[in-house]
This record gives C-alpha cells, sequence and structure tokens, in this order.
C-alpha cells in the first residue's frame, strides 16, 4: 500500500506535466494555425486586389480603346473610300460604284440596327426602287475580328436578305475608327442614312428610326439632287 502510495505521488507531478505539455502544444498550434489562417487571408485580398487593378486597368484601356472621336464635319465632302463584297459576292467599293447618280447608304454596325434600317427601307423602296432613279445599298460594317467570320455571317445574312436585295447589301470588315470620325458616328447602335449626289458628295445623312417628317424631308432631297 505504501509503494503505491508512493507510485502515486512520483506519477502526479508527472502526469500534470504531461498536461501541462498538451494544453502549450495545444495553444501553439491554435496561434499557429490562426496564423497560417491570417496569412492565407492576406494572400487571398492581395490576389483580390491585383485582380481589381487589373481589371480596372483592363477596363480603362477598353474605353480607351472604344472611345469614339469628335466626329469630322461630313456634310458636303466626299464620301470616304469603303471596299466590301456583295451578298452575291461581287468586290463594291464606295462612292465609285455609286458614281453618276443619286445615292442612299444605310449604314449599320450592330445586328440590331437593321430594324431602324427597315423603316427607312420600307418607305424608300417602293417611292425609287434598288437601283433605277437612286441608287440605294446597305452597309453593315463589321469590326476586323469578324474577318475569320465572314462566310458564317454572309450565309446568315443571305438567309434573311431578300434575294433581290443580295446585289446591294455589301458587307465590310475592317478598321472601323476612322469611319467612325469620317461619317460623323456618334452611336454605333443607331443606324445611319447618307444621301448623295451624283460626284459622291455627302448631302444629307439622317439616323435613328425614321418618322414621316424625316421620311418626308428625305424624299425632298433625293429629289432636288434628281432635278
Amino acid at each position: 500500500m505504501k509503494k503505491l502510495l508512493l507510485l502515486l505521488l512520483f506519477m502526479f507531478p508527472l502526469m500534470a506535466q504531461t498536461i501541462n505539455d498538451t494544453d502549450d502544444a495545444k495553444r501553439e498550434y491554435r496561434e499557429s494555425t490562426r496564423e497560417q489562417e491570417q496569412m492565407r487571408q492576406e494572400q487571398e485580398w492581395e490576389k483580390k486586389d491585383q485582380y481589381r487593378k487589373k481589371t480596372i486597368e483592363e477596363n480603362d484601356e477598353y474605353i480607351s480603346s472604344h472611345t469614339i472621336d469628335p466626329p469630322d464635319n461630313f456634310l458636303n465632302k466626299k464620301f470616304p473610300i469603303i471596299k466590301g463584297i456583295s451578298l452575291s459576292n461581287n468586290e463594291v467599293i464606295f462612292p465609285e460604284a455609286i458614281r453618276g447618280r443619286v445615292a442612299v447608304l444605310s449604314i449599320a454596325f450592330k445586328q440590331r440596327a437593321q430594324l431602324c434600317i427597315n423603316t427607312w427601307a420600307d418607305e424608300l423602296l417602293p417611292k425609287y426602287g434598288i437601283n433605277k432613279s437612286v441608287q440605294y445599298y446597305e452597309v453593315p460594317m463589321l469590326g476586323g475580328q469578324y474577318k475569320m467570320m465572314r462566310n458564317w455571317i454572309d450565309g446568315g445574312m443571305q438567309n434573311g436578305v431578300p434575294k433581290p436585295l443580295h446585289d446591294f447589301t455589301v458587307t465590310y470588315y475592317g478598321p472601323l475608327k476612322k469611319y467612325y470620325k469620317s461619317l460623323g458616328i456618334d452611336s454605333k447602335k443607331n443606324c445611319y442614312i447618307y444621301v448623295l449626289d451624283q460626284d459622291g458628295i455627302i448631302k444629307g445623312r439622317f439616323d435613328g428610326f425614321s418618322t414621316p417628317e424625316k421620311i418626308s424631308e428625305l424624299f425632298t432631297l433625293i429629289n432636288s439632287l434628281n432635278e
């Protein structure tokens, strides 16, 4: 019995020390875990901050590269040269292709602007025809990045555009910025209707959806140029 008591008295300090050591180890582990978690969070925050800064820089570069410069005064100036391919697969160069007659060119930079163009064409074509007293062309203008998709895009247009208009629908793929400036483009979402005289000089421009007042003004201008 005495031996057992002595053994217990000897073991108690060791057990207490073991418990203390275990508590210290747990405490150090928790502190180490907290430090690692804090470091991980700081790294995540740094990554997010770098991503945010990069996104802002890229967005600023995008806005800068896509900002439309103040437009030129395009009236009474030669229509700029545009080289395109018609839906009937013929090369067309403006304004050379329309020299000698009054022309109306409908220009758009976005597919949805076709609805806008239709409001003009639905009034213009029944009155003047496609290629009679007035030469009429529709010119979808796309950036050069779409050139590799040309066959697919033009094929879709061929299915949607009436066959008689294939010769007079001319797609352009290439740089656009110079045309924004020379044609006075202030919104790529809009449609633009240009009226040219027999020498390819821009005599009028209309934009947005047609109205009876705009149509009347367009017809008056065309008739005056045809006198």
